[in-house]
């Protein structure tokens, strides 16, 4: 029987149409300006859709702060190790929170931190029932997301010729489904589908819709910490050796130089590149703690004509011909176990696992990847610190594999005082060190053949004024792509915020990077030309009402003598209690070509987050609405 797309589309649609959102419009708002944050901090690819699920799980089930354990605190991830320690003492010493406004009063707490963590914290029931939550007493709890967008103009990818390698064969539709459920704060399970635009919603190889994700996750049974079934995030260290999932790299955000280490984590994100899918669990005994894990999984890769991988996809994204090609042509089975021991100021890790193919890597020729891997299994080795001693964080971490030499980040985090703030992390990553699973802090994709030196100093002069200031210096021993020979650069950034009121906000950022790339020269190998990257960018914020915001950028980008802009005017129009609530923003761009892009956060539905790499010249207008049919029932509109 033949499978009517259309149809399917439809009832997805329907499905769309009748979902019921709850959401609080206060707290939706400041889920945005977190996010944009995030995104103005930092140039790193962040997983932005695992921020925003575990933002909005949060929000959904606040995290009690007087109730929470240590690894709670941690896996919550919006706490430095220095307010985790805070918190921790200050509970210690002089028992639960009465208010949250006590946070005030607590070292390393300021005004900002606290009023981003207001959404997503509470401190619970004051009296003698207070350890039990009567919401889920009730029974469990039901999440259920879908999601229907569609380009109105058709692109030009679904109109080439049938024989064309480049041909979207699906339809444009874009949708997504996401279920959650919990149950006495112990069970969850979840389930992800999506289909990207330009990918069949049904096929014989990937049935009903193109990703599928999905986890059981039980906690605190006896010695039994946590246990998942499904899809999983390991997350040790200073993901050196062993991290998957949400990691932040060079940052303006100085606590982001420390990786949170929070271990053993259901995945629920729909980015569909490294994550596991097996079994997994963590074993308490005192000091000690166990984590277990098995995986198996398929990845899409690129096989030459003797079966042998060329090269990994993770994009996931299967619309043209080529594309399905390589969808699931490589098996990987990875194993292995973390020992931690943990005392009071002192954490030590121990990790090993094994990752297995069924099919061979290619050898490769090209001068720069002669330590590239070329076999069917790595094992990998680690061992993690991290030390507290006063207002000093030390942390580091020891990686090696069974092909090449040892790697090694080390660093430390302190506070100097209640308004400076300092960090530095050394790295050294050997060209023939390789863990498929690592985000350590690098200028390079993947922390390989670099050594270098990252300093950040953040002062608070007052409550009006912020500067943070940090530093990279690296050196490539070895050769890279487009780099033939060893080479050297520099990245240095400086942010500096001003905020005269709670209703003006002034942001201004200097960025310039220096890197050696191959000369346009006859002779390459003797020849390497310095390639110089500034940006400059004023972010101004205005209220001039509580219910509304308007907002003005403007980003400059110079590229040795290529020079690019943007700028873009934002209004925002949210009502506490009207059913009717909207902005827009309209944005004129110059960028001659893609080395000078500039990348902007845009505002967007519920649970949806969109990073737009600007490129060429024109201008764009960009409008979101939401009403609210009845409580409980609300729509939200797009149109870019």
């Amino acid at each position: 029987m033949s499978f009517n797309q259309n149809k399917l589309s439809g009832l997805i649609v329907l499905l769309l149409i009748c979902g019921i959102c709850r959401a609080q419009q206060n707290t939706e708002q400041q889920i945005a300006e977190l996010l944009e944050s995030v995104s103005q901090l930092t140039d790193e690819h962040v997983d932005y859709a695992e921020l925003l699920d575990r933002l909005n799980h949060y929000r959904a089930h606040p995290l009690n702060l007087n109730r929470a354990t240590e690894e709670e605190l941690k896996d919550f991830g919006l706490l430095s190790p220095f307010q985790l320690q805070s918190l921790i003492k200050h509970r210690s010493e002089n028992g639960s929170l009465i208010d949250l406004l006590e946070l005030q009063g607590l070292e390393h707490f300021d005004l900002l931190a606290i009023h981003q963590l207001l959404p997503f914290v509470s401190i619970g029931l004051q009296n003698p029932l207070s350890g039990i939550d009567f919401s889920d007493l009730l029974g469990a709890k039901h999440d259920l997301l879908c999601r229907y967008q569609q380009d109105l103009q058709k692109k030009n990818a679904y109109r080439v010729s049938d024989s064309s390698a480049s041909r979207y064969l699906g339809s444009a539709q874009h949708i997504t489904l996401r279920y959650r459920y919990y149950f006495n704060k112990q069970v969850s399970a979840a389930l992800n589908l999506e289909k990207d635009a330009g990918e069949y919603l049904y096929s014989k190889k990937a049935g009903v819709f193109d990703y599928q994700s999905g986890h059981l996750s039980f906690k605190a049974i006896g010695a039994i910490k946590k246990i998942i079934i499904g899809d999983y995030d390991l997350q040790f260290g200073q993901g050196l050796s062993l991290w998957s999932g949400l990691s932040f790299g060079k940052s303006s955000a100085i606590q982001a130089i420390v990786k949170p280490e929070i271990g053993l984590k259901p995945y629920s994100s729909f980015n569909e590149g490294l994550f596991f899918r097996g079994i997994a669990t963590s074993l308490g005994l005192g000091a000690f703690r166990f984590t277990p894990f098995y995986s198996i999984r398929k990845l899409d890769a690129s096989l030459d004509e003797n079966s042998a991988v060329t090269s990994l996809n993770f994009s996931g994204l299967h619309r043209t011909q080529t594309e399905i090609d390589k969808k699931n042509n490589l098996k990987a089975n990875t194993y292995g176990g973390i020992v931690e021991w943990k005392l009071s100021r002192l954490n030590i890790g121990l990790l090993a696992f094994k990752t297995a193919f069924d099919k061979s890597f290619a050898s490769k020729e090209e001068p720069y990847q002669l330590a590239a891997f070329d076999g069917k299994t790595l094992i990998n080795y680690g061992l993690t610190a991290n030390y507290t001693l006063r207002n000093s964080y030390f942390f580091g971490e020891i990686a090696k594999n069974s092909m090449g030499d040892p790697a090694f980040l080390t660093g430390v985090l302190s506070s100097l005082s209640p308004r400076v703030s300092l960090g530095l992390v050394y790295r050294c990553h050997p060209q023939n060190y390789l863990s498929f699973y690592n985000s350590a802090l690098s200028e390079s994709s993947t922390p390989k053949n670099e050594r270098g030196l990252f300093s950040i100093i953040q002062i608070k002069f007052n409550r009006r004024w912020e500067w943070t200031y940090y530093a990279d210096v690296f050196v490539f021993p070895w050769l890279k792509f487009g780099v033939d020979a060893p080479s050297k650069g520099y990245e240095l950034s400086s942010q500096l915020s001003y905020q005269p009121s709670k209703r003006v906000q002034l942001i201004a950022v200097y960025k310039v990077e220096q890197k050696e790339e191959n000369a346009d020269s006859e002779f390459p190998l003797t020849s390497l030309a310095t390639h110089q990257y500034q940006k400059i960018r004023f972010d101004l914020r205005y209220w001039p009402s509580k219910i509304i915001q308007i907002r003005n950028r403007l980003e400059m980008v110079q590229l040795n003598s290529e020079k690019s802009y943007l700028t873009f005017q934002e209004f925002h129009y949210k009502p506490l209690q009207a059913k009717l609530s909207f902005n827009f923003r309209f944005t004129l761009f110059n960028i001659p070509s893609y080395s000078t892009r500039i990348y902007a956060y845009q505002p967007d539905v519920l649970y949806q987050t969109s990073i737009k790499a600007f490129q060429d010249k024109g201008m764009q207008f960009l409008a979101n609405a939401r009403y609210r049919i009845q409580r409980g029932l609300d729509c939200w509109l797009n149109y870019v």
